[in-house]
């Protein structure tokens, strides 16, 4: 039992860690600029974003988790498994790509896509390491245009 209760606490330190990474703290910041730019609020909640409409709705859209990816690092981004809840649909996470220190493109997926991976698939379960995995990398990939910022928040909005 303390054994489990140790573990735990361990794993959840690692994925603060790793969400303090200077890649994802910037990621993060940029992300807000954006939505506040779209007409999108959000609001910190422990390591999630949430996202709402900015309008007299408010209406609820999902908490993000935000990562960092620079393109030039790989065309793949690892992350720890214990920071999304794929079992949650209002759960997303968010890919702010970078190259030469710039933003290039903004993903959203839903974390129940990393429920069915595939070898074909653009998310991973890299199950050895306690780690999910998304293909980014060409950001013109065509596989990807569905999960562009601005048509999935759109798409929430509308639902």
């Amino acid at each position: 039992m303390y054994l489990e209760d140790l573990k735990k606490i361990t794993e959840d330190n690692e994925d603060k860690t790793f969400l303090q990474n200077e890649i994802h703290t910037k990621a993060k910041k940029d992300f807000n600029y954006l939505c506040m730019q779209t007409s999108y609020a959000t609001f910190s909640k422990v390591h999630f974003t949430i996202v709402k409409t900015s309008d007299s709705r408010q209406k609820f859209l999902g908490d993000f988790i935000i990562l960092g990816h620079n393109i030039e690092s790989g065309k793949q981004i690892n992350f720890p498994q214990g920071l999304i809840d794929v079992d949650n649909g209002k759960q997303f996470l968010a890919v702010v790509t970078y190259k030469n220190n710039s933003v290039v493109n903004v993903f959203v997926f839903r974390t129940d896509s990393f429920k069915s991976t595939s070898l074909f698939s653009i998310f991973k379960n890299i199950s050895k390491k306690g780690q999910y995995g998304i293909i980014i990398g060409d950001t013109t990939n065509k596989k990807l245009q569905q999960y562009s910022f601005g048509l999935v928040l759109k798409n929430l909005d509308e639902n």
